[in-house]
């Protein structure tokens, strides 16, 4: 069950991390062609530098925006990945201890069948050793 579900986290992470960054150079390109547009404008007359000023600070407003909001999607798969993980460890240590119990059952059983073999009852009722240990 654990390999499956770290398998299947890491699907998801390749294909997250496709997605981002195609997204990421989508952004990059638009960014740069919107910035060198507005500098442009400036250039040809049809703006003034306050209004250059203005646009710049929104679009860093926006650019600081879409990348809280990248950053908190890539933490919140992080995070259901990490639970996942933890899972199948809550799962290993459950079967670790069923296990340790299993075993302890076990000794306990060996030791009370090699008492039963080496013990003997005599005619009078008291168990007489017949080999030693």
């Amino acid at each position: 069950m654990f390999k499956d579900t770290q398998s299947s986290a890491n699907y998801q992470g390749m294909s997250f991390q496709k997605v981002g960054r195609s997204r990421l150079v989508a952004f990059l390109i638009i960014h740069a062609f919107v910035l060198v547009g507005i500098f442009a404008l400036k250039f040809f007359g049809f703006v003034t530098t306050d209004f250059i000023l203005v646009i710049a600070g929104i679009a860093i407003s926006l650019e600081a925006i879409y990348l809280s909001y990248f950053a908190m999607t890539r933490v919140n798969k992080t995070v259901e990945a990490l639970k996942e993980i933890e899972k199948g460890f809550v799962q290993f240590r459950e079967n670790a201890l069923e296990i340790d119990k299993i075993h302890r059952a076990l000794l306990y059983l060996g030791h009370q069948i090699k008492t039963i073999q080496i013990a003997k009852v005599s005619g009078n009722g008291h168990y007489k050793r017949t080999h030693s240990a």
